[in-house]
Parts: C-alpha cells; structure tokens; sequence
C-alpha cells in the first residue's frame, strides 16, 4: 500500500526589511497628501475663476445698467425739452392764448409723437398785482382752464404779494397740477405742503439766462425743465433786455425717483429670466 507523497512546504517569501516597508507607507502617504493638496488647489483655483468670472459678469452687468437708465434719463429730458421749446414758440407768438387755444396744439404734436404721451407742461405767467383782476377774469371766463380749477378764484398761498407767478394753461397729462392746486403761486416765498418755494429761484435764472433750466427741484424727487418766455421780437442780447422782456415760463416735471424704480426694476427682470 503506497501513500501518498507529501508535497515539500513552499519557501516563504523573504520577510521585507524594515526600513522598506516604512519607505513604502512613505510613499502611499506622500502620495495620498499631493492628491489632496491638488485637489485643494485645483477646487481654490477653480473657485477663484468661478469668482472672477461672477465678479466680471457683475460688472458688465451694472455697466449694462447705468447705460440704460442713463440713456433713458437722457431721452426723457430731451423729450421734456423739446415739449417746453415747442409750447414756448407757440406763448411767444400767440401771448394771448389759453388754455383750449394751447391744448388744440397739444394734440396736434401729439400727433404720430408718442413721446409727448406722457408729458405735460405748464405755461406759468408773471402776473403784477395791478394785473390780478385781468388775470381773474381770464380764468373764470375761459372754459377750458374753468374747468381746471374747479371752483372759486382763489389764490395759494392768499395773500397780497407785489407780483404773482401763476399758470395761464395746463396741457397734458398734467402731472404738476395733480401735486399743486391750479392757482399755485410759484414764486411765493412759502408754499403750503412744500416750504421755503424753490421756484423764485428756478425763475430768475430761466429769466436773466435765456437758456433751457434742468434741475431737480429741492425736498422732492422731482426734475424740472423749463424755459424763459419773452415779448415777441423784444432784444434779448444783455441780462437786462431779458428781464425786461420776461413774460412768464413753460416748464414741466418728472417724477426722477419712479422713472429709475421702474428702470431697475425692469432690469431686475431680465436679469432673473
């Protein structure tokens, strides 16, 4: 009976020398701590970019914004502007005329211009004390401007003042007319509601310079455009020959403060679609 022969034992492997095996836990670890330093680097690096880039399209963003409401403000002086130099051709040849003679040449520029459509402005006069009856008979005969006023002649602030500056026509929308009574006077040294008047001032520089005014007016978010009106072919050469001439302003007012909501709120739009 034979038996089976038992296969000679394997030879181990050669234990590794110590100093090996600790080089080569060196290596995994070296290795292990340059592939979370580069995914480090690489994860900052990429959140630097991504940053950047945020920062850039920010940028160009608020740039692509300013342009627009800066060229908006700009179209809708413009527009403002050409509505009071037209208006004040017309006071300057017609200085008789009213308000339904005034609101007749509204709609005519209204016509094919849309950029009037949500203008309106004021034909303001300078009324001596002397005048106040002439101008009183005027505004309650006139059924257009009649109906603007809407009750007793009745000037505010009351008060006897050696001129008044007050409006002989609203035309348009007539957005000034809903924030003061029709028979304002403007250039009263207080005004109810608003104070110390910001308009004698906006008056005597339309008056003595003879050029268009923008400014905003003090205490509201407000921007006025106004122009001087003179005596049809008076001298206008000197300060004094402008002063002497004067006969009242065409000015309008927009509201700076909701024209710029709704800009940036239109951007806030697109920017979210």
């Amino acid at each position: 009976m034979q038996f089976p022969r038992r296969r000679p034992h394997a030879a181990a492997p050669p234990a590794e020398p110590a100093g090996r095996r600790s080089s080569h836990r060196f290596r995994r670890a070296t290795i292990g701590v340059l592939i979370v330093i580069v995914g480090v680097a690489s994860s900052a690096f990429l959140a630097d970019r991504w940053r950047a880039s945020a920062v850039e399209a920010n940028k160009r963003s608020f740039a692509s914004t300013a342009t627009d409401l800066s060229r908006t403000l700009e179209a809708k002086v413009a527009a403002n502007v050409t509505l009071v130099r037209t208006i004040r051709s017309i006071a300057t040849m017609e200085p008789s005329a009213g308000e339904a003679r005034l609101q007749q040449w509204y709609s005519q520029l209204q016509q094919g211009a849309p950029t009037f459509s949500s203008s309106g402005a004021e034909l303001i006069q300078r009324i001596p004390a002397s005048q106040l009856a002439t101008f009183r008979h005027y505004a309650e005969t006139d059924p257009a401007f009649r109906g603007l006023v809407a009750g007793a002649f009745k000037v505010v602030p009351a008060g006897k003042r050696p001129s008044y500056c007050l409006a002989r026509a609203i035309v348009g929308p007539a957005g000034s007319s809903k924030l003061y009574p029709p028979l304002l006077d403007y250039c009263a040294p207080v005004l109810p509601r608003i104070g110390r008047s910001p308009f004698a001032a906006l008056f005597q520089t339309a008056e003595g310079s003879g050029s268009t005014v923008v400014t905003p007016i003090p205490g509201l978010s407000l921007v006025a455009v106004g122009e001087a009106i003179y005596r049809f072919g008076a001298r206008l050469q000197t300060t004094a020959q402008r002063r002497a001439a004067f006969t009242g302003v065409i000015g309008t007012t927009f509201d700076s403060g909701a024209l710029l909501r709704s800009l940036l709120g239109a951007a806030a739009t697109r920017a979210a679609a």
